[in-house]
This record gives structure tokens, C-alpha cells and sequence, in this order.
């Protein structure tokens, strides 16, 4: 008969439970704060559907934007869709509403990112650290960012590195990023707050060599309607 002792510290409800979003600006998820109000509070994400299913005698929560989303979904950007990144590499395409779809490797690198809204010394770093196993979200150079001493930060997320591979799913708006990973088990949402000429896309990787695979960028039409 297994003991019910373990040689763990006791975990609070919170700590247990498995958090709908890790980021700092999901909808219904975010206490007051300083920021911008005009015209919308908060950040409305893309419609998700929510999934259950058993991960290792666990119950989880997948979240993935619905199918009816790609009917937005416009031409797709040329660039590789296989590259090999060691430091900096910037990528051609370019855009702010966008749906982004990549594996992740990190190889022998200690991080490996993809940053958007790049452009003016500003971008919004999306990434994966291996030390942490963990996923982040870093805004501290994404533009505007002196609404509260707490925006310009770094926000993660626990996630399962299944043989130092990852497969992110990306939504660009122009002042939003949606981060899906690990099959939706990991969803980040985080305002940001860039010039509008601040655009572009490139990938990073520190400590040693990543790749990316399987790499699509497609631009995402507008649901408001034009007079």
C-alpha cells in the first residue's frame, strides 16, 4: 500500500491549480491597474475553445482559437520555413496582425525566441528557457511601457519540454500577443504598446544554436467592417 506522505512541501489550491492563461492581460483575469482605459479595458483575446482531456492520470484544459478563425486568415509570408538561428536573425516578413506557427528547438541553446513588433530599439520577446522549463513573455522593451513601474516585465509559464521541442502558435495584434504552446495546456496573454511603424519579426537564440521548423506567418484581416 503506497503511503499518502510524500517528501514535498504541502501546495495551497492556487498553487494546484492549472491556470486558463499565465499572462498579465487576459479578460476576467486582471485586477485594476494603470492601464490605458480608451476605448477598451483590458485585452478581449480571440475566441477559444476549450478542450478536456487526461495527461498522465490528470485533467487538463486545452485552449485554442476556434476553427472559424482561419477564415481570417489572408496570404502567407515568404520566408524559410527551416532555419537554423545563432544570436540575432532577422526575418523579411512583416506585420501586425498576424497568426504565427512554429516548432521551436532549442538544440544547444540556453533560450530561443521569436520577437514581433520589432522595430525603433522596441519588440516583444517570445521565448522558451530551458534552465526554468519554462515560457515567457517579455515586454519590458515593447514600446510604451512607463503605465505602471509593474508593466515593463517578464511574464511565465511552467511548460513540459518534450525533447527540447516546443510547438508555439502565436496571435499578433497591434497591441496584443496570444501565446498557445504545449498543445494549448500553456495559453499567455500580454497588452503591449509599440510605435506603429514597429513591425517586424526576427528570432534569437542565446547560449548556442536553436532552429525553428516548420515556420508559417499568415497575415490576419480586420473583423471591422470598413464604411
Amino acid at each position: 500500500m503506497r503511503s499518502p506522505w510524500r517528501n514535498q512541501p504541502a501546495q495551497s489550491g492556487i498553487q494546484r491549480a492549472q491556470w486558463l492563461d499565465h499572462g498579465a492581460d487576459h479578460y476576467a483575469a486582471v485586477t485594476a491597474g494603470a492601464t490605458p482605459t480608451s476605448p477598451w479595458r483590458s485585452n478581449f483575446t480571440v475566441p477559444r475553445e476549450l478542450t478536456l482531456a487526461k495527461d498522465k492520470g490528470r485533467y487538463v484544459v486545452s485552449s485554442a482559437p476556434v476553427k472559424e478563425f482561419t477564415g481570417l486568415t489572408g496570404r502567407k509570408l515568404s520566408m524559410p520555413s527551416r532555419l537554423t538561428v545563432d544570436g540575432n536573425k532577422a526575418l523579411a516578413g512583416r506585420g501586425k496582425q498576424l497568426d504565427i506557427r512554429m516548432r521551436l528547438d532549442l538544440g544547444q541553446a540556453s533560450t530561443a525566441e521569436m520577437d514581433v513588433h520589432v522595430g525603433n530599439g522596441q519588440y516583444t520577446r517570445i521565448g522558451v528557457d530551458r534552465s526554468t522549463s519554462e515560457l515567457f513573455i517579455d515586454r519590458r522593451q515593447s514600446g510604451r511601457t512607463a503605465l505602471n513601474p509593474d508593466f515593463a516585465a517578464v511574464h511565465r509559464a511552467p511548460i513540459a519540454l518534450r525533447g527540447k521541442k516546443v510547438e508555439l502558435r502565436i496571435m499578433v495584434d497591434h497591441n496584443s500577443v496570444e501565446v498557445f504552446a504545449d498543445g494549448g495546456r500553456i495559453a499567455m496573454t500580454d497588452l503591449v504598446f509599440p510605435d506603429r511603424t514597429s513591425d517586424g519579426l526576427a528570432l534569437f537564440s542565446e547560449g548556442g544554436r536553436s532552429s525553428v521548423r516548420n515556420l508559417e506567418v499568415r497575415a490576419v484581416d480586420s473583423i471591422w467592417k470598413r464604411s
